[in-house]
């Protein structure tokens, strides 16, 4: 099996960046998917990806993400800091 290790502006933009950044991506992740790649991520990622829907508190974001990271091979790492920089990010983020 073949891995594709996705950054964290990758996932950023294709969710919440400019339509034609959205529409390449989409076109480039298609392509990898139909060459037989599977996409994998650190947590560092997902804390970079999750940091700003968390401080804001938007539900819908945290679930299209949550969504499409049950599809993607997380590479594991220390995973009570990447719970505890969540809960961080949320109460600290609203100063």
């Amino acid at each position: 099996m073949k891995f594709a290790y996705i950054d964290s502006c990758v996932w950023i933009t294709r969710i919440e960046g400019l339509p034609i950044y959205r529409k390449t991506i989409n076109k480039v992740m298609k392509k990898l998917r139909i060459d037989g790649w599977s996409f994998c991520v650190s947590e560092a990622v997902l804390l970079e990806a999750l940091q700003k829907p968390y401080r804001e508190n938007n539900e819908i974001i945290i679930n299209i993400y949550d969504r499409l990271f049950k599809q993607t091979k997380i590479l594991k790492g220390f995973r009570d800091v990447f719970k505890n920089a969540l809960m961080i990010t949320k109460t600290e983020g609203r100063r």
